[in-house]
């Protein structure tokens, strides 16, 4: 359970004390608070980090000067009692309990008893507010967790798209067993895109360049591939209702930075990226006070998830993230100070083993009304940062880009019939197509060569056994580049669509062929031996190729439908309304896509192995959820004329039981799903 340090300002008096959760009564000081003197330190310590972010200046001098600004600060704002009672305090979360009027007193850089407030416990904020909250509604918890993950979205970081990457990759790793966390990663997103599927996602983490401005807060924000998506766009969400993410972590400088929390007449607007957030409805919110180097903020980020998913509670993270700088770039480095978390800092979104009970976690934002006092609270989630995912081509590879941009240009603007996708331009997308069909195909034999010799199946050359029917959507064409941020919408859906209603599984996101160029060169003897990794994927069965096309009033998807080892199995085209939301036209949009894919199920009916019999009565199949294999489902034995039920499915095995009669059955026997009919 937490310890709280409670601080509310009264014109010039601060009331101020340390309390326990459990304790019925506690005791507060009132102080007298010197404010041109905290005001001073505030402004010294944002110098001090920035001139360190901006230079690179590792000087002990300046870091003596940032220790000696936070004994100044702990010294104003506490007591020897309450310092006293810290030191000796066994909890390890403190709550920073504030109101608006000291926010942006950088609490968590208090320095006594030779450490850091923020080194020395797992903090967070809750801050009360006279700003009104809105009714949202409450997010439900869900498994697996959803998280989107926005790297890089003006393509000019290339760390933050390192970061991106790995992160995206290490919450694939927690998948191997079951579906703990389903990540998804957009390198080129809109302001559009971000209002229709933000509401989709349990945790949202962005990587790129945040926007701070001092004297207009309305207009900070995330820099993305249009423009800025600025706390105005923030309220505007809020007033939808709709449940905000849990968690959002803005790896961007200045990204958490605030004055207080004031504003001019009785206009409801919020104030800055945290506090717009926080209003929205997010439990938890992570940024930046101050301007911060692009390959230690992507280090803190790594570190922070590999905690998070290790069980640890979210506070906890974030202090060994911190410590994981100091370790790794001196102690003369302090970016870790950079970052503020808002939100119960006790709070565990994954778990190892069993889930313990859980306890009412605090909101990261208290209302306060001006009459009565009265506490009324709101809270969502949050989670951002983004980055970019950097191709390098060669140059003749550019110039062939280049050739089929103009050609794509002079194809998408010469055609007549919006309604239709011309002949060439086919024509140029089947080409397309085949050149990559052909690229993965030799990639993943390439690549299974390295480890078949280290791989060991219960029956070798199976050629019985159902295999997981898989596929992927590809939209980062040469030719569509122009429609990126489009296309990553409608793909959304589709793939949504596509896990909702088959058994097909979609495998990586966006550039497939991209993902296994990397997997080659992380695999091969270019790759250390502390770096290269066994790869652990199914390769593609289907590719589905999509393209964008515009027009004034219309929006042509031209699908293609590709085996991986054969020619094109299907082209066909959809065209949806652009004055309608592409949501509100799922439908339509998706009709065609799945009758095939129902078509494509049936030509691979569900066969299996008996691989273990116990006492002849519980019978374990080696096919699972991931080949498609749901309760209700009956089994035909081959050779013995008996029908066996589901009992349990788990992702590899099925337990089956005898649905009538019951036989000796022996391993190795085939069996095969009963239709319906």
């Amino acid at each position: 359970m937490p310890i709280y340090l409670e601080a509310v300002l009264d014109n010039s008096q601060l009331k101020i004390g340390v309390y326990n959760s459990s304790d019925v009564i506690w005791h507060y000081m009132d102080i007298c608070v010197p404010v041109e003197t905290i005001q001073t330190i505030c402004c010294n310590m944002a110098d001090t980090l920035n001139k360190i972010a901006r230079q690179g200046d590792k000087d002990y001098k300046i870091v003596q000067k940032l220790k000696t600004d936070g004994e100044i600060l702990a010294q104003s704002l506490l007591t020897p009692g309450i310092i006293k009672k810290l030191k000796k305090t066994n909890h390890k979360d403190l709550i920073i309990k504030i109101d608006e009027n000291l926010v942006h007193i950088p609490w968590e850089l208090m320095y006594f008893d030779h450490n850091f407030l923020s080194l020395h416990f797992n903090t967070g904020r809750i801050v009360k507010t006279r700003q009104i909250l809105p009714d949202t509604k409450k997010r439900e918890s869900q498994s697996p967790v959803s998280m989107w993950i926005l790297a890089d979205p003006e393509s000019n970081l290339a760390e933050a798209d390192s970061e991106g990457i790995a992160i995206c990759r290490f919450m694939d790793l927690q998948n191997s067993d079951t579906l703990v966390v389903d990540a998804v990663l957009n390198n080129k997103v809109t302001k559009e895109e971000i209002n229709e599927r933000l509401f989709d996602f349990d945790f949202v983490h962005f990587a790129g360049h945040s926007e701070y401005h001092q004297k207009n807060r309305q207009m900070d924000g995330w820099k993305i591939t249009d423009g800025l998506f600025s706390v105005k766009d923030i309220d505007s969400m809020a007033d939808s209702r709709l449940p905000m993410p849990f968690f959002v972590f803005t790896n961007g400088c200045q990204s958490a930075r605030t004055e207080k929390w004031e504003k001019e007449n009785d206009i409801n607007y919020s104030l800055g990226l945290a506090n717009a957030f926080l209003i929205s409805g997010v439990k938890h919110y992570l940024g930046t006070c101050w301007e911060i180097v692009d390959e230690q903020g992507s280090c803190f980020a790594k570190e922070f998830y590999f905690q998070m998913l290790s069980g640890k509670s979210i506070g906890q993270c974030v202090r060994l993230a911190r410590q994981k700088l100091i370790k790794k770039y001196g102690t003369n480095s302090t970016i870790w100070a950079s970052y503020i978390l808002y939100g119960d800092p006790g709070v565990k979104y994954f778990y190892k083993g069993e889930k313990p009970e859980e306890y009412k976690s605090e909101k990261a934002i208290i209302s306060e009304s001006k009459d009565d006092q009265t506490d009324k609270t709101s809270t969502k989630k949050v989670l951002t940062r983004s980055h970019k995912k950097q191709i390098i081509f060669p140059f003749a590879g550019l110039l062939l880009l280049l050739a089929v941009t103009f050609s794509m240009f002079y194809i998408f603007n010469t055609n007549s019939n919006k309604n239709h996708p011309s002949p060439q331009l086919l024509q140029l997308l089947v080409k397309e197509d085949q050149k990559k069909q052909t690229e993965i195909t030799r990639l993943i034999e390439k690549i299974q060569l390295r480890f078949d010799k280290n791989i060991k199946t219960d029956f070798k050359d199976d050629l019985w056994t159902s295999s997981p029917l898989t596929m992927v959507i590809d939209f980062d064409s040469e030719v569509s580049r122009l429609n990126t941020a489009q296309e990553s919408m409608i793909f959304a859906l589709i793939q949504k669509q596509i896990i909702d209603t088959t058994k097909i599984i979609c495998l990586e996101r966006k550039n497939f062929l991209v993902l296994l160029q990397e997997a080659d060169i992380s695999t091969s003897n270019l790759a250390s031996a502390d770096t290269k990794w066994k790869p652990d994927f199914y390769s593609p069965e289907y590719l589905l190729f999509l393209t964008v096309q515009n027009s004034n009033s219309k929006i042509l998807i031209i699908f293609r439908l590709v085996h991986r080892k054969r020619a094109i199995y299907d082209v066909w085209h959809e065209v949806i309304e652009k004055n309608i939301t592409v949501s509100n036209q799922t439908q339509k949009l998706c009709e065609t896509l799945l009758l095939k894919l129902k078509q494509i199920e049936k030509k691979y009916p569900l066969r299996g192995k008996i691989v273990k019999v116990k006492n002849n009565n519980t019978i374990i199949m080696n096919i699972g959820s991931n080949t498609g294999v749901i309760h209700g489902q009956k089994f035909f034995v081959l050779d013995k004329n008996i029908v066996l039920k589901v009992k349990v499915v788990k992702e590899k095995i099925t337990v089956l039981e005898f649905e009538k009669e019951k036989i000796f059955l022996e391993k190795g026997l085939k069996t095969e799903i009963l239709s319906k009919t």
